[in-house]
């Protein structure tokens, strides 16, 4: 049976507004947990190594960059139209997601959307990049 793409019902269904402010809440969530101790630990070794608190705060970061790459990179649903188009609307997507993560003062987060938008496997993909309209490459 052919495959079929795993579609992100949060980027499909929301707006880069709301769904910036889903990650938001996630990321409040996840520091919330974080105990003055975590943060002593890590100052004094280092690494985030003997608190799950912190690293579930690392994991989170680390998953929205991966998760920003593989939907852009991601093939789209049959049928598929040409992959530049599809990409570029998929990156101009993450870009407001960024915008609005930035008018939040959620740092973290938007960190983890530019580097995933920064990935090499996405910067190289110069038709895509192309494709963007000028008021998204303003961002």
């Amino acid at each position: 049976p052919p495959t079929q793409r795993k579609t992100s019902l949060l980027l499909d269904h929301l707006e880069a507004a709301e769904l910036a402010e889903h990650l938001t809440h996630l990321e409040h969530r996840a520091f919330a947990r974080v105990r003055l101790q975590d943060y002593r630990s890590f100052a004094r070794r280092g690494c985030a190594a003997g608190s799950p608190a912190l690293q579930r705060v690392v994991a989170l970061s680390n998953g929205v960059s991966r998760w920003v790459q593989l939907l852009v990179l991601s093939p789209p649903p049959p049928p598929p139209p040409p992959a530049p188009p599809q990409r570029a609307r998929v990156l101009a997507r993450f870009l407001h997601v960024a915008q609005r993560l930035l008018e939040l003062r959620n740092f973290n987060t938007l960190m983890a959307v530019v580097g995933g938008l920064g990935h090499g496997s996405i910067t190289r993909l110069r038709q895509t990049l192309a494709l963007l309209p000028p008021d998204v490459t303003k961002v």
